[in-house]
């Protein structure tokens, strides 16, 4: 009889091994990405977080990134697919980036969110987050870039 209770508890163990060694590994690529600044303005990225604070959606500041009339910001990320900005934290405490303000020095710039609600976003099909490559220029194998032009210093809103 202890031989068998030997036997099942050997039969559990290595039954459990295979069950917890059989998952499924999901396929992540790596993706490159650059916002380039080609308007000759000096431009400030500030990326934010949301944190739900008594039950409403708060934007913290996460970081702000500064680009001369002429920078980039690069960041890179491994993700199972194309998020936009979403997944760039370029720090370890920063979680998931929503929301971008480009501001030039002027005051004024863009305020793009991911849900893709803003009015006082890009036009058209230039998005940042979505998760489409739509306005970002793909150069090969997940490199992707935006560029902010002098016609989007021209036609930036006015910013809080």
């Amino acid at each position: 009889m202890k031989q068998l209770q030997v036997i099942y508890k050997f039969i559990l163990v290595i039954a459990l091994i295979l069950i917890s060694g059989c998952t499924v590994e999901e396929d992540f690529s790596s993706f490159n990405l650059e916002i380039k600044n080609e308007t000759g303005q000096n431009i400030t990225l500030e990326f934010y977080e949301t944190s739900i604070i008594n039950n409403s959606n708060s934007a913290i500041l996460a970081y702000t990134e500064e680009l001369n009339a002429s920078g980039s910001y690069l960041c890179n990320y491994r993700f199972s697919s194309f998020v936009g900005l979403k997944a760039c934290r370029n720090r370890a405490d920063v979680d998931i980036i929503n929301r971008i303000i480009i501001r030039f020095e002027n005051n004024k710039g863009y305020l793009c969110d991911s849900l893709g609600d803003s009015m006082t976003c890009f036009d058209g099909d230039r998005a940042f987050f979505l998760g489409t490559s739509l306005g970002w220029a793909s150069l090969n194998d997940n490199n992707y870039t935006f560029t902010i032009t002098q016609q989007d210093f021209d036609n930036a809103f006015d910013l809080p």
